[in-house]
């Protein structure tokens, strides 16, 4: 483009009508190998393009509403296939009444889960396995109105599960507003706890034009060793949605805290494990860093059908070890 113009460009999604604001994501959700387009569409909402095969695998318009928002990417049904979510906007820029937090099926498009959001969501979520069911949440900073009689807009950190279709507020409500930024979701400190970095105005009643903002860092009481999404572009900024790239655990070993003391069972399948509190979450990670399993712990991690192979045991307060399974 900087050197050549536009004259070589292929037209793939066009929306005549308003056009596309926020930039595009990119998964795998044909598992042919090769990513597919992302788009918000102002007009026509979410739409997943293959770019190999030239087609439109599907679109989600939504009446009335515009898609004002970039799509994020993660797990939230059964299948291996990459999902998506975003915000749709009910109105024409600026002038929107209603927002809406939508989460589609990355396979044929279909809807698998719709909440109201509050006001004034233009931002990006990020994406996680907050309980370490292999099913992703979304995390997003919602924004509210909490006077009837005055402007007096407030947020808060919430959780949306739309594998259980629920919702929950996990951090306490804070004057101010965020519209225009998404947040960093990472191991900042790499101590096995995960931070959010948020930038929100702190006017109460101005949304458009802040007087003052605030960059906050909070931390989380969860930790997922590898988020789904966790910044604005991505895990690693470029837009595209990778299952199996996990940068945070390149230094598993010098991250632990804790000794983990495994005591295989020689008649069973199962692993006793001494040094994981009861409750916490733990992952098994295989040569690559693929996250291959997870669960809850009540000082036992059933190891049938897992292959014969090296893996690493990671507890979600930083305890690890080396596992060898051997048949």
């Amino acid at each position: 483009m900087l050197t050549n113009g536009l004259s070589s460009s292929v037209l793939m999604i066009a929306d005549s009508s308003k056009g596309f604001v926020p930039v595009p994501s990119m998964a795998d959700l044909n598992s042919d190998g090769y990513d597919e387009l992302l788009v918000s569409s102002l007009s026509q909402g979410l739409m997943a393009y293959d770019a190999v095969a030239d087609s439109l695998l599907w679109k989600v318009p939504w009446g009335g509403y515009e898609c004002y928002t970039s799509p994020a990417v993660g797990y939230f049904n059964e299948d291996n296939v990459p999902d998506v979510v975003s915000f749709y906007q009910k109105g024409v820029f600026p002038f929107y009444g209603e927002f809406v937090l939508v989460v589609v099926d990355g396979l044929d498009g279909s809807l698998l889960h719709s909440d109201s959001s509050g006001w004034y969501q233009y931002s990006k979520p990020n994406v996680l396995d907050v309980d370490g069911d292999g099913s992703d949440e979304i995390l997003y900073l919602k924004n509210w109105d909490r006077s009837s009689t005055i402007v007096e807009f407030v947020n808060a950190l919430f959780v949306v599960d739309p594998a259980r279709d629920s919702t929950w507020q996990l951090t306490q409500e804070q004057i101010g507003i965020q519209a225009f930024s998404s947040n960093l979701l990472w191991d900042l400190n790499r101590d096995s706890v995960l931070e959010i970095v948020v930038v929100r105005g702190l006017d109460k009643d101005s949304w458009y034009v802040p007087d003052a903002l605030q960059v906050a860092k909070i931390e989380l009481d969860f930790y997922d060793p590898c988020p789904a999404w966790g910044s604005y572009l991505g895990n690693e900024g470029d837009g595209r949605f990778e299952s199996t790239a996990c940068p945070m655990i390149s230094s598993i070993q010098l991250q632990s805290k804790n000794e983990l003391r495994l005591f295989p069972n020689p008649i069973g399948s199962e692993l006793s494990i001494q040094g994981l509190e009861m409750g916490e979450n733990w992952f098994i990670f295989s040569a690559k860093g693929d996250v291959i399993r997870s669960g809850n712990s009540n000082g036992v991690i059933d190891l049938s059908g897992l292959a014969p192979g090296l893996y690493h045991l990671r507890s979600q307060f930083g305890a690890s070890a080396k596992l060898l399974k051997l048949d």
